[in-house]
């Protein structure tokens, strides 16, 4: 029961995410104007579960008031925890990150100092008319300036017009997919430092451990020592691997020839009681062939703050059509007009930043050729 429940609920968030997706394509299409796309969609889809929350969207904006986004603090803001076009979106688009799947993160605003504790306080057995241990926790100031992950999403006139029903699954897939992969890569890779614009990884700097070998000996003694390389509470411990590596795993056999981990799968399960997170952004190293990392973390001992996601279309202007546009342009760079090619932009930010409160908050495993 439970499981048709929420293999309903999968439904339901899949169709909101495609009409929303459909439905900001044809805004594009028709120049912003609201009314002319949703007379497109209604032909289109006049059977769609979801058009009567497209017309619930178009009525919210005909309002003659300030734009709203999702991350402001008045109007626009709470429209996101409603049964709405964009949340649909957005819960289509956090059921594919890894960031999103792991529970227990500890929660920050942005903008808003906060402190973490570096160490911790030192207690002990104290017999009578001894002294108690004294010890100074130290801390640090943290204050997370407000980042963003943006990307953006060409498509032609044409697939935003068709009455394809593969069409707006296509726009709403490739919108997700190239959010969801970036977050994770940033997330996950030990190689990603911070810069102004963006957070170090969860384990940029954090202890590595070097795989000794492929048998399930090698491998146990290799998740022991990633473990212990944690050195917080373990109140919500994860690991994150590959799909690859999940699929090694869940063969290994002991000794009597039975599953040496029976509750591990192709997508995922647990090791030792541990949930594991199976993506396949998960990092690999610089070696040829490539080998991964499996990265484990407390996500009690993370921090994370979140803003919500915006979205935008365009069909005038230009762009450079690639994934590290040049800033700021040169005389070099080439540029392709929406307007002629007859195109459609469709641009996403996710507001969010992330930080290990503790160095002993994440660990990986390197070097794991499966």
């Amino acid at each position: 029961m439970v499981q048709a429940i929420r293999a309903a609920a999968d439904i339901e968030i899949s169709h909101r995410a495609t009409a929303f997706a459909h439905f900001a394509a044809l805004t594009g299409a028709h120049k912003k104007n609201m009314s002319d796309a949703l007379k497109d969609f209604e032909i289109r889809f006049q059977r769609s579960r979801q058009l009567e929350a497209v017309r619930g969207f178009v009525a919210r904006q005909k309002a003659a008031i300030s734009s709203g986004t999702t991350t402001d603090t008045t109007w626009a803001a709470p429209l996101v925890a409603q049964n709405t076009l964009e949340r649909g979106f957005i819960e289509y688009y956090r059921t594919r990150t890894v960031l999103d799947k792991i529970q227990g993160f500890r929660r920050v605003p942005f903008n808003v100092r906060t402190s973490a504790a570096t160490s911790g306080t030192a207690v002990s057995w104290v017999d009578e008319n001894q002294p108690t241990p004294v010890s100074a926790m130290s801390f640090e100031g943290l204050q997370f300036t407000k980042s963003k992950i943006g990307g953006i999403v060409v498509i032609t006139q044409e697939l935003a017009r068709s009455s394809d029903p593969a069409a707006p699954e296509l726009i709403r897939d490739d919108l997700a997919a190239a959010m969801a992969q970036y977050s994770d890569e940033q997330f996950l890779n030990p190689s990603i430092a911070a810069t102004g614009a963006s957070p170090a990884s969860i384990v940029n700097g954090a202890t590595e451990i070097t795989s000794s070998g492929t048998t399930l000996a090698a491998f146990t003694q290799d998740l022991e020592d990633l473990l212990g390389a944690l050195s917080t509470n373990l109140t919500a411990p994860y690991i994150v691997m590959r799909r690859s590596t999940a699929l090694w795993v869940c063969r290994l056999k002991n000794e009597s020839g039975s599953d040496a981990f029976p509750s591990m799968g192709a997508m995922g399960g647990q090791i030792w009681g541990i949930p594991v997170i199976v993506s396949d952004s998960a990092p690999l190293d610089s070696d040829s062939p490539a080998q991964r990392n499996i990265v484990a973390l407390d996500a009690a001992e993370i921090l994370v703050a979140e803003g919500g996601v915006e979205f935008r279309t365009s069909t005038e202007g230009t762009i450079e059509m690639v994934d590290t546009p040049d800033s700021p342009t040169t005389g070099a760079t080439v540029q392709t007009s929406l307007w002629q090619r007859n195109l459609i932009a469709i641009g996403v930010n996710r507001f969010i930043r992330w930080q290990r409160r503790r160095d002993g908050a994440a660990a990986f495993l390197s070097s794991v050729p499966f």
